[in-house]
């Protein structure tokens, strides 16, 4: 497993690894850290381990807090704003494709998961 360490310019910090056919990022946000529109190759889930992240999509929002995942397909373009207290995020996505070997149905919708329902 190769690790890897960064801070962003930006204030984001970066951490990276393989793990078999999967990629794991833990990222830290500053507070109230905003970006713009990214549009994903790859579809991902994301976890918040805490604070809070609001996502943007075309149709919808979402505001995820500590605990609380979303599975992101590929292609679903959205913007982001981290909570006031800053956040931590770990990102899982497949290696090389587009996950529906890994996850067969996870990718192919935005689909979140609220922290109560997660701690079952």
């Amino acid at each position: 497993m190769d690790a890897t360490r960064e801070q962003a310019a930006d204030g984001r910090e970066i951490r990276a690894a393989a793990v078999g056919s999967l990629e794991i990022f833990r990222l830290g946000f500053p507070p109230a850290f905003a970006h713009g529109v990214i549009d994903p190759p790859a579809g991902y889930l994301a976890v918040v381990i805490d604070g809070a992240v609001c996502k943007s999509f075309r149709r919808s929002t979402s505001t995820l807090g500590r605990g609380c995942f979303m599975s992101i397909p590929a292609g679903a373009a959205h913007s982001s704003v981290f909570g006031p207290d800053g956040c931590q995020v770990v990102i899982l996505r497949p290696v090389g494709e587009d996950g529906s070997r890994l996850f067969p149905s996870a990718f192919r919708s935005c689909t979140t998961v609220e922290a109560g329902a997660s701690s079952l």
